[in-house]
């Protein structure tokens, strides 16, 4: 009886911390939206000044508002699984961003306000609809990681970029002729 009521529990407790993993999640430095399917991001998220990780993965955004180019504190934010076709004005705001994650969105180019963002080490476009990247993502100094893995860029397409910066970590998907 013991062992049936304590697995009970514990299917009772894994249900709960499944259920409460779709609620948007809040702290003093960490929001995370993910899998929300949200089309907007609420207005109180902007008053959330302190920001330092963003998490708006799994959803259904195309654009951000205004707003969220305030959050001055931001170092990360992941925008991975939603709809931009195009970057957000909102983002070349962030100059404290570090880590951006564009993955799986329908985006084919890069905008050349991202050299606005002089802090920016990471950049994942992992499955994007990319071609090509653009001369100026080398003018980025601390730009350490870029991830281009299943985009549509050949890696040959790369070469020039893994001269002018050595120091940087360029996954691609090796071999590939994705024309």
């Amino acid at each position: 009886m013991k062992r049936l009521y304590a697995i009970f529990w514990a299917s009772a407790l894994a249900s709960s911390i499944i259920a409460c993993s779709r609620k948007p999640i809040l702290s003093q430095n960490t929001a995370l939206y993910g899998r929300q399917k949200l089309l907007h991001l609420p207005d109180s998220l902007c008053a959330y000044t302190g920001l330092k990780k963003l998490d708006l993965s799994g959803n259904r955004l195309s654009a951000l508002p205004d707003c969220v180019g305030s959050l001055s504190s931001l170092a990360e934010l992941n925008l991975r699984k939603n709809e931009f076709v195009h970057l957000p004005d909102a983002l070349f705001s962030l100059k404290t961003l570090q880590s951006l994650s564009l993955s799986q969105n329908p985006l084919g180019r890069l905008d050349q306000r991202l050299v606005h963002l002089k802090g920016l080490k990471r950049l994942d476009l992992w499955g994007t609809n990319l071609k090509d990247i653009p001369p100026y993502i080398k003018d980025l100094p601390g730009l350490k990681h870029i991830d281009v893995r299943n985009t549509f860029i050949k890696t040959d397409d790369l070469a020039w970029l893994r001269e002018a910066r050595p120091d940087m970590e360029i996954l691609s998907t090796n071999g590939c002729d994705c024309d």
